[in-house]
């Protein structure tokens, strides 16, 4: 169930599998061996039975030692061997089966961000949606089924589209050249047979056993030499099923084709069939406009996926990488050069190891030449010990040296064992003939050489092994969860890591234009685990929708590290205390080619930045000073895009609680500039290039005290994507005492805010009996129109304000809040939004915060949800008495809006204001002449407290009754705030993520209707 659950769920070991990780600090400030829950009994001795401390693991071998009355359930991915282990560590923290995500050097926790292996488990396809419930199983005895047999003698229908679109002038004769070299390919008792499909398909030759050169040349003698009509892959599968179902389940089906299905039956109509019989479809795709589905096809049975331009410029290569996919082929090199001139020559080399070189075969193919004008030794070979061989040293050796006018190939076998070290070869290029496009749209195809050796293993010793994979076949861009791509390469001899190797991945783009980046053993980026022969890459480099080609060339020294497994690094047993035993390893010169397969790219805008900085998993603290708390952080630097680049800044958090930092990063102290020992040139705001190395030096920020802190660090790219939270390490803090002058700045500042909430509050109460008045000089009128017909400045509903900087313009945007914090706002308020009731008004605000209840129930305001850049924010907010009134100085009855200005103390202005100026308004006069005093108008700079916004010495703190309507009663304030909840418009994070999602939707339609458009008017031309 252990090795099962790596292999079927991805999960991790929860012990310490390196040396380096056995102990983690703990609350306390101590250290506890690298256990998956608290409640296993264990500690960590040495052979002889002395316990091992941290910072002598390395001198010595240590391993777990159980105490006798274990009685832990968990985990299955600690120790499975214990009797009283029946389940995985989960994170319930009631359950005795607790994950201990304290545990840092745990691999689940580094790997999985911390998550117990039961989450990660029951979020797949096998449990999710109550899948597979618990059950009682009596007897757990395997019940081995067998399912499928593959067997090396092939089984395979080569099928090949001949519809109207492969043109007869460029593609059809590549084809049929790369056909016919991979019908050669097939060994003695293989079985192959031919179909071509248009509207529907025909079986060219029947599935035949290869008994020799006449079957071989049979197949070839049925390649098609014309094209014409639509394209049914559907019934290209249904005829490649037939041909298979009589030799029993499984067999290959080799697919090619340049358009998309257009005529019955589709491929979902013959998908079961495909299902039931087991086959493994291998799919190549040349051009753009081949069916989208491919990819699909090909992942979802097993098989291989292959792109090419309409030039066929890699189709040599991909027919070698099928040839190798289900036999013992190994591809040593491949390539191609371009011709200009007859008779130039290119020179090459390739070095065959002593894992390998038995049946040999380097094989030219000349592509538009014309082959007649070859030299009678149009290749030679040099042995590594520098013996030349051309066509005169194959005279007695049938078919050693085949020179093919019709496939245009030049072969040359090395019978038996090939001299092991590195081979040369020159190659002499024929007279150009260009191939020409006889289809409006096709691109012609000029002169090239390309080259494919191949070899099999020697049964010397184990063959090195290169095997490789990508993350995804299909990159959705619409869904978050497909828009990071990374490739992979195992490098091993039988099981064996194989270290050091020169690893460059070749990436082919829709246009044809290929790069190439460098894959990594290092355990930074993509790549999980440092020395472990499986060497990894992002790719960020995705600029268009369409198809990728990837292959991979393995070459150099490599180490074979007889003491690592591939995939787990260093065979080190913690529970046994024992190493490996094995011999120490060699060096190895080697050449491969491994051919990963093609992906598709969907709905891609290019406008956007989908890639994040890449996850640091390295960060470790070099030293430290205890005295003065200053932290030495060191970390490869991750890029601006994954880790191609480089980062803007970078976010580094301490915390006491490591559930902050991993489920409330924000929330948690950030280290600032000038916590930096180095503040002008920090770099938290300096990030290097991708893969430097990079140190801050900083002072532990106050407020933590002889206690364990947490640190960890994501890196923010230039449009704000921050990347995963990194490794987290931790940090013992000496007890830290405050000197003299903070002592008197935290008196005076105390002594300061107790002397504000005294003055506020004596004002307040003087307001509400009414001896505190506002004098006539502060009133100002100007010339208003009407209330009821003037336009608003503001959107509402019932009891809701909505907020803006700009009262005279369309409601501009609102800077970003935090969670549960408002924005403090300029805000313009109407006669109408006043509650027709009479109730005091409870304030609730803190740091940059004012918040207003209409309920006068002691219960705690919903959060305000964050509002992102530039976004406007709802908000509930009632009025007080004195900001709607102004006093009596004529029979007008018209009024200038109010203006209520709240600036928080923390921001560059530092100002609070209160401004109100009224026209006259006799018939309140008349009804509350009392009650018109306004305040003067004050410049900015106020004082702010608990619930008040105060200008000069007028404080808004309760709402007069005497002014208003007869009490009404209002909903409760919860009902309140779910009936305007459609009206209260708060642009969230996800909603400008659903909008930007739909645009980018709607452009991509556009897109994919004019590039339908295009592909019909392209056919047309055809017609």
């Amino acid at each position: 169930v252990h090795h099962w659950a790596h292999y079927r769920w991805g999960v991790f070991d929860e012990f310490a599998t390196r040396k380096t990780n056995l102990f983690y600090e703990n609350n306390a400030g101590s250290r506890s061996p690298t256990l998956c829950t608290t409640g296993i009994q264990a500690k960590l001795v040495d052979e002889s039975g002395q316990d091992c401390n941290p910072g002598n693991e390395g001198p010595i071998v240590c391993h777990y030692q159980f105490e006798s009355d274990t009685s832990a359930q968990a985990s299955v991915m600690f120790y499975p061997e214990l009797p009283t282990v029946t389940s995985f560590c989960d994170s319930d923290p009631s359950s005795p089966n607790y994950h201990n995500f304290h545990a840092l050097g745990s691999d689940q926790n580094q790997f999985c961000n911390f998550r117990s292996t039961w989450d990660v488990i029951s979020a797949s396809d096998d449990f999710s949606g109550n899948n597979n419930p618990q059950r009682t199983i009596s007897d757990t005895t395997p019940n081995i089924k067998l399912v499928y047999y593959r067997t090396r003698a092939e089984r395979v229908s080569l099928v090949l589209d001949v519809s109207g679109s492969i043109d007869i002038g460029t593609l059809l004769p590549r084809l049929n050249q790369e056909a016919s070299k991979y019908i050669n390919s097939f060994a003695e008792g293989s079985k192959l047979g031919l179909i071509t499909f248009n509207a529907r398909a025909e079986v060219r030759h029947a599935l035949t056993e290869i008994a020799g050169d006449a079957d071989r040349q049979s197949l070839t003698d049925a390649l098609p030499s014309f094209t014409y009509g639509a394209t049914s892959i559907g019934a290209a599968i249904q005829e490649g099923l037939k041909m298979l179902k009589p030799t029993g389940l499984g067999g290959t089906i080799v697919l090619m084709t340049d358009g998309q299905e257009n005529t019955a039956p589709m491929i979902q109509d013959v998908w079961p069939q495909v299902l039931e019989q087991k086959v493994t479809l291998v799919t190549i795709a040349i051009g753009e406009y081949a069916d989208s589905s491919l990819e699909d096809l090909a992942s979802q049975t097993g098989g291989l996926s292959f792109y090419d331009t309409e030039d066929a410029a890699h189709l040599s290569e991909i027919f070698s990488a099928i040839s190798a996919q289900d036999s013992d082929i190994i591809q040593l090199t491949a390539g191609s050069v371009d011709v200009t001139t007859e008779g130039e020559t290119h020179e090459g080399t390739v070095r065959i190891d002593s894992s390998c070189g038995n049946n040999t075969v380097f094989q030219f193919t000349y592509v538009c030449q014309d082959m007649s004008s070859l030299p009678a030794s149009p290749v030679v070979l040099y042995a590594p010990d520098g013996t030349a061989y051309g066509v005169k040293e194959f005279v007695s050796s049938a078919g050693g040296y085949v020179i093919d006018n019709t496939a245009g190939t030049v072969q040359i076998t090395i019978p038996g064992i090939s001299q092991e070290g590195l081979w040369r070869y020159t190659v002499t290029a024929g007279t150009p003939a260009p191939c020409v496009a006889l289809t409006i749209g096709i691109p012609d195809i000029n002169p090239a050489i390309q080259t494919s050796i191949t070899t099999r293993p020697s049964s010397q010793q184990p063959v090195i092994e290169c095997t490789g994979t990508l993350a995804h076949n299909v990159m959705n861009f619409r869904e978050e969860g497909q828009r990071m791509q990374s490739f992979y390469v195992v490098v091993q001899q039988d099981y064996v890591c194989g270290l050091n190797a020169h690893v460059q991945v070749y990436i082919t783009e829709p246009t044809g234009r290929e790069v190439n980046i460098t894959m990594h053993d290092n355990g930074l980026g993509a790549d999980m685990l440092a020395n472990d022969g499986v060497y990894s890459a992002y790719f960020s480099g995705i600029g268009q929708n369409g198809r990728y080609n990837v292959r991979v060339q393995v070459s150099g020294r490599v180490y074979i590290d007889a003491n690592c497994l591939a995939g787990v690094g260093e065979t080190w047993d913690p529970f046994g205390g024992t190493t490996s035993t094995s011999t120490d390893g060699y060096n190895v010169e080697v050449d491969r080619i491994v051919s990963i397969g093609s992906f598709q790219v969907t709905h891609f805008m290019p406008v956007h930045d989908y890639f994040p900085p890449a996850r640091v998993t390295d960060v470790q603290i070099d030293s430290s000073d205890m005295g003065q708390d200053t932290v030495v952080l060191q970390w490869t630097a991750p890029g601006g895009d994954l880790d191609d680049g480089q980062a803007d800044h970078y976010h580094i958090a301490v915390s006491n609680n490591i559930t902050t930092l991993l489920q409330d990063f924000d929330s948690a102290v950030s280290v600032q500039v000038h916590d930096c020992a180095d503040r002008a040139d920090c770099v938290l705001n300096n990030p290097s290039g991708s893969g430097s190395h990079e140190q801050l030096v900083f002072v532990i920020p106050d407020g933590f005290s002889d206690e364990t802190v947490y640190i960890g660090l994501r890196g923010v790219d230039d449009e704000g994507n921050m990347g995963e939270l990194s490794n987290i390490v931790t940090y013992s803090v000496g007890i830290r005492t405050k000197g003299g002058p903070a002592i008197v700045i935290t008196v005076v500042t105390v002594f300061a805010v107790l002397v504000i909430l005294v003055t506020c509050m004596v004002g307040a109460v003087l307001w509400k009996k009414g001896k505190l008045k506002r004098p006539a000089s502060a009133v100002s009128t100007r010339s208003t129109q009407p209330v009821l017909n003037r336009a608003t400045d503001v959107e509402r509903g019932d009891h809701v304000v909505r907020a803006t900087f700009n009262p005279g313009a369309p409601l501009p945007l609102i800077s970003a809040s935090k969670p549960d914090r408002s924005v403090i706002f300029r805000a313009k308020k109407e006669p109408e939004e006043d509650p027709p009731w009479s109730k005091p008004v409870s304030q609730e605000r803190g740091e940059d915060v004012v918040r207003a209840n209409f309920n006068t129930r002691q219960v705690l305001l919903p959060p305000i949800q964050p509002a992102p850049k530039d976004t406007a924010a709802m908000f509930l907010a009632p009025k007080v008495t004195e900001e709607d009134l102004g006093q009596t100085q004529g029979a007008s009855q018209e009024r200038e809006e109010t203006t209520v200005t709240a600036t928080s103390a923390t921001q560059e202005e530092a100002m609070a204001t209160t401004q109100v100026t009224e026209t006259h308004i006799p018939l309140l006069e008349e009804q509350h002449p009392e009650e018109l005093d306004m305040p003067s108008q004050h410049a900015p700079g106020t004082d702010r407290d608990e619930g008040n916004v105060e200008t000069g010495e007028n404080k808004m703190c309760d709402q007069d009754p005497s002014v208003h309507p007869p009490p009404l009663h209002p909903p409760p304030y919860e009902e309140l705030f779910q009936e305007q909840e459609e009206e209260i418009n708060i642009v969230t994070d996800e909603e400008k993520k659903r909008l930007e999602e739909e645009e980018m939707r709607r452009l991509q339609e556009e897109e994919e209707e004019r590039q339908r458009k295009e592909e019909e008017k392209r056919r047309k031309d055809w017609k």
